[in-house]
């Protein structure tokens, strides 16, 4: 049998281009898995792992094991091993018609191409699944709780419900946000320390976290002078408004310990039970 010329496989060019992760990330998305569904799927082939550990096989941190390869290539209904991740059966029009040369100048093309950026084809919000860190530690909606920011696990949801700039999750604790948010509903956070008056956001004060809209007031005349800057401007005091008017309002002092986490992007809480 004649042997092929194949595009030499280069083992760092391939880790550092994440190939393998990539790939495997597609598969999944493309049979509209989530994460943690797909984890469970894998203890029916011996693989047993939490959804922390397999988002490192995706993002490239870690590497399957052969065997543990293997399986992933069965649950995903992988056929053409060595086609899908290495690209050298793949289904271009007329690229059987051209000799071994031609079709690794073809693949170099379309890599140059996608690296580029600009060919990419748009996503499908409905579809196209994205993989999120929700922190396990709720941020509270009355009295507050610690937001600990090593006890996180991987959520997957749709796109076409997480706001652009999300960069996490967190899930909603109590009731003081309703009837925006309620009770173990989710909030998309974008990282930031600054808010501007009536954003909503999650904040650490005192080492408990808390979901609240934020606002604020001019200092008291007795602690006027605490709050003067060297220009003799005044530096206006954090106030955290809930929307349940149950509720008041918490007044940040300078004797507080208060962090601003990051902008709430929803406006409204979503429901998710995964």
């Amino acid at each position: 049998m004649e042997k092929k010329d194949r595009r030499p496989f280069l083992v760092s060019e391939a880790a550092a281009e994440n190939i393998l992760g990539k790939k495997l990330s597609e598969a999944r998305k493309d049979k509209k898995i989530r994460q943690n569904a797909f984890v469970k799927l894998l203890e029916e082939y011996g693989i047993s792992m939490s959804s922390s550990s397999y988002s490192c096989w995706e993002t490239g941190a870690r590497t399957p094991n052969a065997y543990q390869f293997l399986a992933l290539c069965r649950a995903l209904d992988i056929q053409d091993v060595m086609g899908y991740f290495l690209e050298e059966h793949g289904n271009v029009d007329g690229m059987e018609q051209l000799n071994p040369e031609g079709q690794a100048l073809a693949q170099q093309y379309i890599r140059l191409l996608v690296r580029s950026g600009e060919y990419q084809r748009e996503p499908d919000p409905d579809t196209e699944i994205l993989d999120l860190d929700l922190y396990l530690q709720s941020a509270s909606a009355g009295c507050g709780q610690f937001l600990d920011d090593d006890s996180r696990e991987t959520i997957s949801l749709p796109r076409s419900v997480v706001p652009a700039g999300t960069e996490f999750v967190v899930r909603i604790s109590g009731d003081s946000m309703e009837p925006a948010f309620y009770d173990h509903q989710l909030a998309f956070v974008k990282r930031t320390v600054d808010l501007r008056p009536g954003d909503l956001g999650i904040f650490l004060l005192d080492g408990d976290g808390y979901i609240k809209k934020y606002e604020e007031e001019m200092p008291e005349e007795a602690e006027m002078e605490e709050y003067l800057y060297s220009s003799g401007d005044v530096q206006k005091k954090p106030v955290l408004l809930s929307l349940n008017p149950k509720y008041d309002p918490i007044r940040v002092t300078q004797n507080n310990e208060f962090q601003i986490i990051g902008k709430v992007l929803n406006r409204n809480g979503l429901d998710f039970n995964g």
